[in-house]
């Protein structure tokens, strides 16, 4: 048998009452809890942050000992550790990022003691075996200036803190609770070595009463999600009810004396969703809350904690009201009965003690109702892992799973982000004919478009979810706005800043002056073509190709009365013009071209590829001829198809296809082109050029 590691001890509150009240207790259950979060320079050199937590359950039975000790085994377990870390091996520079969730084990598996209590005359102390997280291969990338990167995989594991300190006896009761930190000193098997870590711990003991049972019931809590009205007023209520029973199942009235509530760990997320109301200040206030009911005592309202006392009654209820769409918390009960003894209250059949509020993990702060609602269950609240549409192949939409689910408001209506879906967000202060065109741009990326935002539902710097403290938050993710241009002088829609992420979109501006034109797809118009071609730019879709010009002048000269090009910064150069079936029309363009601007579409292109793409161009009037660059085809009167689709590939379709022979493909080819594997909506990625 292995030895524990014993906590040191410290003197005695003066109040306590000793250890007397427990001797005559056979058995105990408890709950502890380890939490840690991290960051700074590491031991040897290099960055790290981490956060870390386990959650463990137990029960303890009486040991034959000089000292009063019980030991047991963890009845559950769980732990969840994240770390990112970096630092240099030599003239390289080291990167460890990983994340490893699950029950803790030991190396000792046969030992049948993993925890452990002893009752020293004035002092207790709890004891944990050497029990480890799941042990896991991770990946190390190495990258030195002259030799590129490369992989090491090693084995990273988290390393639970061996001991409680000696703790103080309660002054009445036989419930042993307490919270407080630890240090703990581990490499935890990484490269860049972290100092000793500071755990906070809670821990909550009691005794396992065969005769009485404190059993905890609500009908609504499987299926119960916090929630709040726009107005900051509260969502519907969760009611709480604990029942002390008999060995029989009955209820026990003449034993009870009071019950006590308390909400632990309560959440004070800013607002009331991402980004309502915008900017919200750090909250003073719980997220979840206890509300009035009869004569009670409130101990505290910052510690959320109150007792009604009772007579011949064996039952109490509590109502909890939310206040936020993602509060949490944890609910603890404990029936104070008349011989002095405490009895913690769990749902029945529970193996834990408490209630987490709402039913959820215990490493997760989202419902799990809404989870499998979902269809999200098992992915951890910090996930921004979405492929559809599957775009660039980066994964995400700048949304954690948590953030998706506290949600937005949308035109004064709260709305949830699509787990499966990579969602987008957008404003538009422009006409009614803009949401049509954005509607169209999520039917063809498949992106979860938001398109009715309002201005106040954004920041000023056109954040969606900027209303966050301890939840989970991987990036600031923007909105775009969409606006009108009335200038009669311009000339294109724009999406400044574009191509790129939401981040890096000022604006997009579209023209009110655009013709009422049908797409190759008689249900969608050149308006809602063109809003969707300016978003493919906010999501980091590129043109075709370029080299397209609409500032080409055409202009005969005077003295040799030939019909000449004038393409910006180039030599003039001498032309002749045919429609596309061949026919001279040269002599009709010295009679009018006197400067006349022409938009002439090049070989690959802005106005080359897939013809039903709506990134591509369809504005052309003229195009140069690939035997003879001499001569320019005209576009015919009903002018460039406008596309409605995206493309998939590079190679040119319709008046691009390379069988086009009369006289020519137009445009051939697609530089770029495969434009749904261009689709970027992540704010966290840096967008890459193309």
């Amino acid at each position: 048998m292995r030895l524990f590691l014993l906590a040191l001890t410290f003197p005695a509150l003066l109040l306590a009452q000793g250890r007397d009240p427990f001797l005559g207790v056979t058995e105990f259950r408890g709950t502890v809890t380890f939490n840690a979060t991290a960051s700074g320079p590491g031991l040897a050199g290099g960055r790290y942050s981490m956060s870390a937590s386990v959650v463990a359950t137990f029960l303890l039975t009486r040991t034959r000992s000089n000292t009063p000790t019980w030991t047991g085994r963890f009845l559950t377990s769980s732990s969840s550790f994240s770390w990112d870390g970096t630092g240099s091996l030599g003239e390289c520079s080291v990167t460890e990022k990983f994340t490893i969730q699950g029950p803790l084990r030991t190396p000792y598996p046969d030992d049948p003691e993993d925890i452990g209590i002893r009752l020293n005359r004035d002092v207790w102390e709890l004891f944990v075996a050497a029990y480890l997280g799941p042990r896991q291969s991770i990946e190390r990338t190495i990258t030195c200036p002259a030799g590129g990167s490369r992989i090491e995989r090693y084995q990273a594991q988290l390393v639970v803190p061996p001991s409680i300190p000696g703790l103080p006896f309660p002054s009445s009761g036989t419930t042993l609770n307490h919270r407080g930190q630890v240090e703990n000193q581990s490499s935890f098997g990484t490269y860049i070595l972290a100092p000793a870590i500071q755990w906070s711990y809670t821990i909550s003991i009691s005794p396992n009463d065969g005769d009485l049972r404190l059993e905890l019931t609500s009908a609504q809590y499987p299926n119960w999600r916090p929630s709040a009205q726009k107005d900051g007023s509260p969502g519907p209520s969760l009611d709480v009810t604990a029942t002390v029973l008999n060995a029989k199942g009955e209820p026990a009235p003449l034993d009870v004396m009071s019950f006590e509530w308390e909400l632990v760990d309560t959440s004070k997320e800013p607002g009331i969703a991402m980004n309502w109301p915008i900017d919200a200040k750090p909250d003073e206030h719980f997220d979840l809350r206890f509300e009035p009911q009869g004569e009670q005592i409130p101990v505290s309202d910052e510690k959320q904690k109150m007792i009604r006392l009772v007579r011949n009654t064996a039952s109490d209820t509590a109502r909890i009201v939310p206040y936020d769409w993602g509060g949490w918390s944890t609910l603890k009960v404990t029936a104070v009965l008349r011989d002095g003894k405490r009895l913690t209250g769990r749902l029945k059949d529970a193996r834990e003690d408490d209630l987490r509020l709402p039913m959820r993990q215990p490493t997760s702060f989202i419902a799990d109702v809404w989870l499998r609602q979902a269809r999200a269950s098992g992915k951890p609240d910090d996930a921004d892992d979405e492929n559809i549409p599957m775009g660039d192949g980066n994964a995400g939409d700048g949304l954690t799973l948590y953030e998706e689910y506290r949600g937005f408001y949308e035109k004064g209506k709260h709305i949830e982000g699509k787990p499966a879906l990579k969602d987008y967000f957008a404003v538009n202060k422009g006409s009614g004919r803009i949401h049509a065109g954005l509607e169209h741009f999520g039917k063809v990326t498949g992106l979860a478009v938001h398109h009715r935002l309002k201005e106040d539902e954004i920041t000023p710097k056109r954040v969606v979810n900027g209303n966050t403290s301890r939840a989970p938050h991987r990036v600031d993710q923007h909105a775009v706005i969409f606006v009108n241009d009335d200038n009669p002088k311009s000339i294109a829609s724009y999406a400044y800043g574009g191509p790129s992420t939401p981040k890096d979109i000022s604006r997009v501006t579209i023209l009110t002056s655009i013709p009422r034109k049908p797409s190759l797809k008689p249900s969608v118009d050149l308006f809602a073509a063109t809003v969707a071609h300016e978003a493919g730019h906010t999501v980091n879709i590129y043109h075709h190709g370029g080299g397209d010009s609409w500032a080409v002048l055409w202009k005969p000269d005077e003295g040799d009365q030939r019909l000449y090009e004038y393409w910006p910064g180039k030599e003039r150069t001498a032309i002749r013009v045919l429609d596309e079936s061949g026919r001279d029309e040269t002599l009709v363009w010295e009679l009018v071209a006197v400067g006349t601007s022409i938009h002439i579409g090049v070989e690959n292109g802005q106005h080359s590829g897939v013809e039903d793409c709506f990134m591509r161009y369809d504005s052309a009037s003229a195009y140069i001829s690939k035997r003879d660059p001499s001569v320019r085809y005209l576009v015919p009167d009903s002018g460039e198809p406008v596309g409605a689709d995206l493309c998939t590939k590079a190679e040119g379709t319709g008046v691009n296809a390379p069988s086009r022979a009369t006289p020519q493909p137009r445009y051939f080819d697609a530089k770029v082109g495969n434009c749904r594997s261009q689709i970027l909506v992540n704010d966290a990625v840096t967008p890459p050029k193309r």
